[in-house]
């Protein structure tokens, strides 16, 4: 069953991502976006990027969980600022940790307990 990831770093992410199949990381795929990793990790799953807008005038910044699969699902987009995304990044591992947010697989979706 898909659950939270738990990693030590952004780097055993990446190679965990491409060992399950998965090709988020390929370089082909990150040029194509013209993605950049955060090398901040947050509550061992949760983690930055920021990618070209659609015209390449600017980038877009957004929040990442790794999944236990190693697949890799989208927390926050359109984020202002590098500082915003960690900023809610952060916040959401906090959430994770503390048991205030779960993962619901069967709906493949993101829940806050009150």
């Amino acid at each position: 069953m898909k659950t939270f990831g738990n990693f030590r770093s952004i780097d055993q992410i990446m190679l965990f991502n491409a060992q399950q199949g998965q090709h988020y990381f390929d370089h082909a795929t990150m040029r194509a976006f013209g993605s950049r990793v955060g090398q901040t990790l947050y509550g061992g799953c949760v983690f930055t990027e920021s990618i070209h807008n659609w015209n390449r005038t600017s980038r877009v910044y957004r929040v990442k969980i790794a999944m236990s699969d190693g697949s890799i699902e989208t927390l926050a987009d359109n984020c202002i600022s590098t500082s915003s995304a960690n900023r809610i990044a952060k916040r959401w591992a906090e959430s994770i940790e503390n048991g205030s947010t779960i993962y619901d697989p069967q709906k493949g979706e993101f829940i806050a307990i009150e």
